[in-house]
């Protein structure tokens, strides 16, 4: 069941899909963490949560992975496969019960997700993610640096009010829950974008 904030959150990105979409379409936006993920997993299927518009897709797909992608928001799931009509992409209502048998996946690319998940749910989503990975697998989990729950944040799209509740967490205190949930912290990657620090945390599923 989804929080509140959650919902806002969700019907926010189904409401401004396009236009959030296309503000956020720079496919290199990513290219260093990229690069770093391949050299921890040069192939592979990979499962990518969320998609958001598709922005990464191509990218992932033409280095060489083996792609699938789901979203909570089903207008933005229609944008990733128009975009990629050629990768396999869901819509599911939450990320806290994927679709997917247990070790499905030998790699995971969640960008700019778990900043959405409320901190008392993020052990679930953590778990979940866990779950689907293959013992020694990889992830690549971003968020933004800082302090502070439920922190709801303004924009104006297409003349048009988006709402958006995000969580911010400080580098040791994430790196906490993921080992609390067994996913080894590989590397940590600094990403500053002006007043943003995007911290971008690669993991390994535990034996």
């Amino acid at each position: 069941m989804l929080t509140p904030e959650e919902e806002i959150t969700i019907e926010s990105y189904n409401r401004i899909a396009k236009g959030w979409t296309d503000r956020h379409n720079n496919p290199y936006f990513w290219e260093e963490e990229t690069a770093i993920f391949q050299k921890y997993l040069p192939r592979g299927q990979i499962l990518e949560v969320c998609t958001g518009g598709g922005r990464d897709v191509s990218r992932l797909m033409g280095i060489g992975f083996d792609y699938e992608g789901v979203d909570v928001s089903s207008k933005l799931v229609e944008l990733a496969k128009s975009n990629n009509p050629d990768a396999k992409i869901r819509h599911v209502p939450y990320i806290y019960n994927l679709p997917y048998l247990a070790d499905s996946f030998e790699g995971i690319w969640s960008s700019a997700t778990l900043l959405h998940v409320p901190e008392s749910k993020l052990p679930y989503a953590l778990y979940e993610m866990r779950r689907v990975l293959r013992p020694n697998g990889v992830a690549f989990i971003s968020i933004k640096e800082g302090s502070g729950k439920a922190i709801l944040e303004e924009d104006i799209i297409d003349d048009q009010k988006m709402e958006r509740f995000f969580w911010y967490y400080q580098e040791g205190e994430f790196a906490t829950q993921l080992e609390d949930t067994r996913l080894e912290v590989l590397k940590v990657h600094h990403h500053p974008i002006g007043h943003t620090n995007w911290l971008g945390f690669f993991v390994r599923a535990k034996k």
